[in-house]
C-alpha cells in the first residue's frame, strides 16, 4: 500500500478491524478448507479431520501433529510413561499422535479456551483413548475468546501441583499479554514434578531479530508494541514477540531452568525446523 495515498491507508486499515478478530481466521481457513478438499476426497481417513473455518488449526492437520511430536520426542525426551499436559490443545492435532505414543502408564491432560476443540477432542480422540482427559476452561483472550469469564491471570492449569512430567505449549504463548507469560510459566512449575521438561514455543527476541523485523525479513511481520513487538497494534494477540532477556528473568523467577533457546524458521538463520522459536525447559 505504500504508493496509496494516506486516506485510502487509513481506509482500508478501518475497513479490516471492522469485524471481530476472528472473522479473518475464519476467512483464512476458509481458503485452506477450500485447498484440502481434493486431499478429503482422495484419503477417507481425512475427512474427519476438524475445518479450519470453525477451529483454528493454523496447518495441515495430520502433517503439522506429526510434526509437533517429533520436536516433542526430540526437545522433550518423550518416554511412553510420561505424565503430559497439552496446554493450548486445541482440537488435538499434537493429541492423535501422542495417543499412539504413550504407553497405557502413560497420562494426557489437554485444556482449551475453545468448547467447541474440546467437543471434538472428546468426541474423536475420547473413543480411541478414554484414558486422555479434555478441558474446557472459559478463559478470556483478546483474539480466542474475548467473552471468557476467566480472566488469563487467574488461570490454574487443571492438574495437581507437581503431577506432570512434561508439559508442553504450541503457539500459546504467542498470543498472551506479558502478565499471562509470567502467570503461565509459575503454573507451569507448580505442575511440573522435578526434572519435569517443558516445551514452549514463542517469538522470541534478540537485537538482531529486532533488525531483521524492521527491515521486512521476518516471516512474521512484526511491529513495535510497548517494549515488545506484535504483528497488529490493534489486536497484538495475534501474534507477540518478547525480548528473549525478559523471557530470561522470567522463567528464572518462576523457578524453571531455561535449557535451550532454538531459533525457528519464522526468522533468518534457523537452528530447528519448528515454524516458531522454541524454548526448552526443565523444572
Amino acid at each position: 500500500m505504500s504508493g496509496r495515498p494516506d486516506w485510502l491507508r487509513t481506509l482500508v486499515r478501518a475497513a479490516y478491524h471492522a469485524p471481530p478478530a476472528g472473522f479473518w481466521r475464519s476467512v483464512d481457513g476458509l481458503r485452506r478448507d477450500l485447498a484440502s478438499l481434493p486431499a478429503r476426497l482422495r484419503d477417507p481417513s481425512r475427512r474427519a479431520d476438524p475445518w479450519e473455518t470453525i477451529h483454528h488449526v493454523g496447518g495441515d492437520y495430520r502433517v503439522t501433529g506429526r510434526e509437533s511430536l517429533r520436536f516433542i520426542q526430540t526437545y522433550g525426551e518423550l518416554r511412553p510413561d510420561d505424565r503430559v499436559l497439552d496446554i493450548g490443545c486445541g482440537n488435538g492435532r499434537v493429541t492423535w499422535p501422542l495417543a499412539e505414543a504413550l504407553g497405557s502408564n502413560g497420562r494426557y491432560i489437554g485444556f482449551d479456551v475453545s468448547a467447541g476443540a474440546i467437543r471434538y477432542c472428546l468426541r474423536r480422540i475420547g473413543p480411541v483413548r478414554p484414558d486422555f482427559t479434555f478441558h474446557h476452561l472459559d478463559i478470556r483472550n483478546g483474539i480466542y475468546n474475548p467473552r471468557g469469564r476467566i480472566g488469563e491471570s487467574e488461570t490454574r492449569f487443571p492438574c495437581a501441583d507437581g503431577s506432570i512430567t512434561l508439559a508442553f505449549a504450541t503457539s500459546v504463548f504467542t498470543h498472551l499479554p506479558w502478565p499471562t507469560v509470567v502467570h503461565y510459566l509459575a503454573e507451569v512449575r507448580r505442575v511440573l514434578a522435578p526434572g519435569g521438561r517443558a516445551l514452549i514455543t514463542a517469538f522470541v527476541l534478540t537485537p538482531e531479530v529486532r533488525v531483521w523485523a524492521s527491515q521486512g525479513l521476518t516471516k512474521v511481520p512484526l511491529k513495535p508494541y510497548g517494549d515488545a513487538m506484535t504483528s497488529d497494534p490493534h489486536w497484538p494477540e495475534n501474534a507477540m514477540a518478547y525480548d528473549e532477556a525478559r523471557f530470561q528473568s522470567a522463567i528464572a523467577g518462576a523457578g524453571l531452568t531455561l535449557e535451550a533457546v532454538l531459533a525457528g524458521l519464522w526468522r533468518p538463520e534457523p537452528t530447528y525446523p519448528g515454524g516458531q522459536d522454541l524454548l526448552v525447559l526443565r523444572g
